[in-house]
C-alpha cells in the first residue's frame, strides 16, 4: 500500500523528534522508521535533533566504558595516608620543644657540678665586690661592671672548656651512644652552662645599674664582648683539640689582659692602655661579636659524630 500525496506532505512537516532516541538506537518499527527516515531528508531542524542525541549516546558510551587508568600503587597510597596521619604544624612544634625540653634535662645531669659552683661564686663574688667597694667610686656602677669583665669571661670559658669532651666526661660517651646527634648535645650543654653564667651576670649588672642610677646597657657592653669570645674560643678549642688547651689558651689570654691593664679596679675598663690590641680585643663591638659568633659555629661543626677510641 502506497502513500497519498496527503499522507507524503503530512508525513514531511510533522516533525519526529519524539521517535529519534528509538530510531537512534534501532528498536523503531519498520513503519515508523521509514517515516523518519523520509521526515529526516527533507527537515534541518530534527536532523540537528537527530545529532544531538547522537552526540549525547557518543558521550555515554565514553562515560560508561572501563577506565584504562592504571590504579595507584600501594606504595603511593601509604604515603598519602601518612601524609593524612601526620601531626599538625602545632603538634609538630610541641613535640619539638618536648624533646629539646627532655634532652636539656637529661645533660644537665651529667655536667659536673664543679661548674655550678664555679659560677655561682663568681656571681657572688662580683656582688660582695660591688657592696663593698661600690660606695666608694664609680658611683654609676662602671667599678663593678670593670670587674665582671674580668671575672665573667673567664669563669665562663672555663666551665665551657669541660662541659664535652671524652677524656674527661664519662657521661659524654653514653650521650653519643643514643641516636641524638652530638651536636644537639653540645647545643644543650652550652646552653646550660652559657646560659647559667649570663643570667647570673646579667642579674648582678642589673642590680648595679637600679642601685646606682647608672645605664644598664653600657654596664652591659663592658663585660659582654669578652664574655662571647672567650667562652666560644674556649669552647672551639675544647671541641677542636683537647679540654686542657682551651683552659690554658683562656688563662693565658685572661693573664695576658690583666697584665696589659694593671690598674683597671682603680681607674676602670679601659684605663690608660686602652690603645693596647688584647684592650681592643677586650670589647663589645661589631668585630667582637661577629668572631665570637665564628667561633662558635666552628665549634658546633667540630662536634665529633662518634666517640673517639680510647687507646
Amino acid at each position: 500500500m502506497t502513500s497519498t500525496p496527503q499522507e507524503t506532505k503530512q508525513e514531511n512537516t510533522a516533525h519526529v523528534g519524539d521517535l529519534l532516541p528509538a530510531y537512534l538506537n534501532g528498536t523503531l518499527e519498520a513503519t515508523a522508521r521509514s517515516q523518519a527516515q523520509r521526515h529526516l531528508a527533507h527537515c534541518a531542524a530534527c536532523r540537528e535533533e537527530l545529532a544531538l542525541w547522537m552526540a549525547l549516546a557518543a558521550a555515554s558510551r565514553e562515560a560508561l566504558a572501563p577506565s584504562t587508568v592504571a590504579a595507584p600503587s600501594p606504595a603511593l597510597m601509604e604515603g598519602v595516608w601518612a601524609r593524612l596521619d601526620a601531626p599538625s604544624m602545632p603538634e609538630q612544634l610541641a613535640g619539638g620543644v618536648w624533646r629539646a625540653g627532655r634532652l636539656v634535662r637529661s645533660q644537665a645531669r651529667l655536667i659536673p657540678p664543679g661548674i655550678w659552683l664555679a659560677s655561682t661564686l663568681a656571681t657572688v663574688f662580683c656582688f660582695l665586690g660591688f657592696l663593698l667597694l661600690g660606695s666608694h667610686t664609680h658611683t654609676d656602677g662602671a667599678h663593678v661592671a670593670a670587674l665582671q669583665s674580668l671575672i665573667a669571661p673567664l669563669v665562663t670559658g672555663l666551665c665551657l672548656a669541660f662541659i664535652y669532651g671524652p677524656e674527661h666526661d664519662a657521661g659524654l660517651e653514653v650521650a653519643l651512644s643514643t641516636p641524638t646527634s652530638p651536636r644537639k648535645v653540645l647545643l644543650a650543654r652550652l646552653g646550660l652552662v652559657f646560659g647559667y653564667n649570663f643570667a647570673l651576670t646579667t642579674a648582678v649588672t642589673l642590680v648595679v645599674a637600679l642601685v646606682t642610677g647608672g645605664s644598664f646597657v653600657a654596664l652591659a657592653s663592658l663585660w659582654l664582648g669578652p664574655l662571647l669570645l672567650l667562652s666560644s674560643l674556649s669552647l672551639a678549642l675544647s671541641v677542636g683539640v683537647s679540654t686542657m688547651v682551651a683552659a690554658i689558651i683562656a688563662g693565658l689570654l685572661w693573664i695576658l689582659h690583666l697584665f696589659s691593664m694593671p690598674n683597671v679596679l682603680l681607674i676602670g675598663p679601659f684605663g690608660s692602655d686602652s690603645g693596647s690590641l688584647l684592650s681592643l680585643v677586650w670589647q663589645t663591638n661589631p668585630f667582637i661579636l661577629a668572631l665570637a659568633l665564628a667561633l662558635l659555629l666552628l665549634a658546633l661543626f667540630s662536634a665529633p659524630r662518634r666517640v673517639p677510641q680510647q687507646v
